[in-house]
């Protein structure tokens, strides 16, 4: 719906869309203690995955009225992969203890997407209809690898220091685009310390600097494109970009934890982050005719952040209470974009402020439960022409978890109980004037059900 600007298309669009997602998952996980207090940590584990997805899209003049798009895409897909952890850790002197390791994975898609488009006659002018067969092939390799000193100084005082090397291989074929292989890699110090507080049960503090190293998904690689019913800068289409890089951030991260029985904590913590090669969306004109919106990177980017957490069993409290656990969260997030002007020039990810209070009971093999969250949203300034509105979000989830014994259990879950619409606005400045859009989609309560098995 358009609140500035001219009305689009098909202002109003019923979608339906189906999602079947079916995955398969194997983990191996083998430890040998060795000579001198030495241990071999070793895990291997393989996925495979089918996706079908059918969309329906109709648009329309007004509700329930003429029709004037006619929209279907069928996308069929597989996933791939495999992962693999190894760690080695020795005695090597007095307070001293040498770790090594590596963290490697191999992910694959394959993506085939049909899509077939009508437009009704006698409806006013539109683009020429998009009926498109493609193909898309996506690969990530990573390979990590480190060493470090785990030493404790003082019985109350260990510092981890060491380095670690990471890279990563990507490469992506398909359909109407060049093929495209990028790698990159880095080397990062490691350094983590913990100090125990004396006269106290368990409180700690914690420091540590970190590097890390942010791989995209697989789907912002693929060039293939998902499209918009109506085509502008305000819904435009989205496409992955091959040449996508990953996100290189330093970060510093400090936090005080309390113990003050069993189960029970609390805890503050501060953190730090410099993103170099940030990942954000970018809408454009392409040479088609067609708005696209696509994973760019751009450039330094700086967050910062406070969270509190609590749990604690209702006993800890109150002597006679019954086996309830509760527990919070509450966190304050603040970001800037050095490419974009403020004010509101934060990462269009980040939440800038959430809370969950939950609790958590359990009688026999029975575990019930439920949380309430609270998360705003605010105004996003995401190029000098380019902003967005996310609404405020209060969810309301129960479940509840039977074990039939120690491997088998069932769960089942309710979440969106609000039923709250998820509702977000769009801005784009073009030369003829600026437009807004505002999307709103009905919020419905969702039931799901696992079972859980292991071998």
């Amino acid at each position: 719906m358009a609140t500035l600007g001219p009305q689009s298309l098909y202002p109003f669009v019923d979608w339906n869309l189906t999602n079947e997602n079916l995955f398969l998952r194997s983990d191996l996980n083998w430890v040998k203690k060795l000579d001198g207090g030495a241990k071999l940590d070793l895990k291997i584990g393989g996925v495979i995955g089918a996706l079908r997805n059918d969309s329906y899209r109709r648009g329309y003049d007004t509700p329930g009225g003429t029709l004037l798009l006619d929209n279907y895409v069928k996308s069929r897909g597989t996933d791939r992969g495999l992962t693999s952890t190894g760690k080695y850790a020795t005695p090597i002197g007095a307070g001293h203890a040498l770790a090594a390791g590596w963290d490697g994975g191999y992910s694959t898609r394959d993506d085939a997407r049909i899509q077939t488009e009508q437009h009704v006659a006698g409806t006013p002018p539109v683009m020429v209809p998009d009926n498109t067969d493609e193909k898309y092939t996506g690969d990530v390799t990573r390979l990590a690898v480190y060493a470090q000193d785990e030493w404790n100084v003082t019985p109350r005082w260990s510092v981890y220091m060491g380095m670690r090397w990471e890279g990563i291989s990507t490469a992506v074929s398909g359909t109407n685009f060049i093929d495209s292989t990028t790698r990159t890699s880095v080397w990062s110090p490691l350094f983590q310390t913990l100090y125990k507080l004396p006269d106290s049960k368990g409180d700690q503090l914690r420091f540590a600097v970190t590097r890390t190293y942010k791989a995209p998904n697989t789907q912002s690689l693929i060039p293939r494109r998902f499209t918009s019913a109506n085509n502008t800068s305000t819904e435009p289409d989205f496409q992955g970009n091959p040449n996508l890089r990953p996100e290189l951030a330093l970060g510093l991260d400090a936090s005080y934890e309390h113990y003050w029985t069993q189960g029970a904590m609390v805890s503050l913590s501060a953190s730090m982050r410099r993103i170099d090669g940030y990942t954000r969306s970018e809408t454009s004109l392409a040479a088609d005719g067609h708005w696209i919106s696509m994973p760019i990177n751009d450039g330094l980017a700086r967050t910062h952040g406070l969270e509190f957490e609590a749990k604690f069993p209702l006993k800890s409290v109150l002597d006679k209470a019954p086996a309830i656990e509760l527990r919070a969260n509450v966190s304050r997030n603040w970001s800037s974009v050095d490419a974009v002007q403020g004010p509101n020039n934060r990462l269009d990810q980040q939440t800038p402020f959430s809370a969950t209070l939950g609790l958590d009971y359990k009688v026999g093999q029975l575990t019930t439960g439920g949380s309430y969250s609270f998360k705003n949203g605010g105004p996003v300034k995401l190029s000098e022409v380019q902003s967005a509105y996310v609404s405020v979000r209060r969810d309301l989830e129960m479940y509840g978890l039977w074990k039939f014994d120690p491997k088998n259990q069932l769960r089942v879950a309710l979440s969106n109980l609000l039923a709250q619409d998820y509702v977000s606005e769009s801005t784009y400045i073009e030369p003829t004037g600026s437009i807004r859009r505002r999307s709103i989609s009905p919020g419905n309560a969702v039931v799901r059900a696992t079972m859980e098995m292991k071998f």
